[in-house]
């Protein structure tokens, strides 16, 4: 239906219904993940409407998880993380490219999270930090993310610091 409908909150419902029905994982009363599903959530992740946008945000999850997780959808989130013009649109990037099961060695997803800690929105630089601070093991360019982290325990705003210093501590 998402893929059929012209209707934003049709086409919405449809993809937030998707992730309710689908899995990466073997659940019983779960479809598993296939390549429409993937296709689907891919193409509305471009999508200029900000509802159908945070659904197919929201539904990629489970195409980005898994054993064969799809590296086209997080090349979109990395791009989208970085290049979004919304902050809002950024920080649900980095929240989705966060269950990319293998961000960390991801050239784009890795840079993503790198470039989003010189971002000029808080709650953006905040989100990569929380994001970083449990995948510090095995990142693609720790020094980078180290620098970058540990210029700001300087900065202005105080959850940004004190995130800064959760992620340099460890």
């Amino acid at each position: 239906l998402a893929a059929t409908h012209e209707d934003p909150a049709v086409i919405g419902a449809s993809l937030e219904g998707m992730y309710q029905r689908y899995s990466s994982a073997e659940i019983e009363g779960k479809l598993p993940v296939d390549a429409d599903y993937r296709s689907v959530t891919r193409f509305f992740l471009e999508s200029d409407d900000a509802f159908v946008q945070g659904r197919a945000m929201e539904a990629v999850d489970h195409g980005l998880r898994g054993e064969t997780p799809d590296p086209e959808a997080a090349a979109i989130l990395s791009r989208l993380a970085t290049e979004h013009t919304n902050a809002a649109g950024r920080f649900a990037a980095l929240d989705a490219l966060a269950n990319y099961s293998s961000w960390q060695k991801d050239e784009g997803a890795a840079g993503a999270f790198l470039a989003a800690l010189g971002d000029d929105t808080n709650y953006v630089i905040s989100e990569a930090l929380y994001r970083l601070q449990f995948a510090t093991f095995g990142l693609l360019t720790p020094d980078g993310f180290m620098d970058a982290a540990t210029k700001l325990l300087e900065h202005e705003d105080e959850g940004v610091r004190g995130r800064a210093v959760l992620f340099v501590g460890r």
